[in-house]
């Protein structure tokens, strides 16, 4: 059976609303937050309440092409989708132009220059655009 690339997710960080079906090329990140996995979209957050081993899922996405690395402790970015990184801050936007509305994804001081490294390896946009890489 071939997978539809669909995360079953819910809007309720109790599952109270039901699953529904969240495509994988519509997260941005996720985050772990106090021990629960949230799947984080251009303007929504959900919320994984399948007893998933965080590992063995990044691993499956990975295998499908989906390249999601653990930033931090708690964070966990697609590296393709990263647009803006900023060194001072140890952070990585999803747009260009970052602004006090954009999400961001923290990277842990001592895995930044592999962390960015790795993301240029997957990610045309940061590879191409060296401004973004401040």
């Amino acid at each position: 059976m071939e997978w539809n690339g669909t995360i079953s997710v819910s809007r309720h960080p109790e599952g109270l609303t039901g699953f529904e079906s969240l495509h994988a090329s519509e997260i941005l990140f996720f985050r772990i937050e106090k021990g629960e996995l949230q799947a984080h979209t251009k303007d929504e957050v959900f919320h994984l309440n399948g007893g998933e081993k965080i590992q063995r899922l990044l691993d499956t996405l990975w295998a499908s092409n989906y390249h999601f690395v653990r930033s931090d402790r708690g964070d966990i970015p697609d590296i393709g989708k990263i647009r803006k990184f900023n060194r001072a801050w140890f952070r990585a936007y999803f747009d260009p132009e970052p602004n006090e509305n954009s999400k961001f994804i923290y990277i842990a001081k001592g895995r930044y220059d592999k962390f960015v490294e790795l993301t240029m390896q997957h990610n045309s946009y940061i590879r191409d655009n060296p401004t973004s890489r401040t």
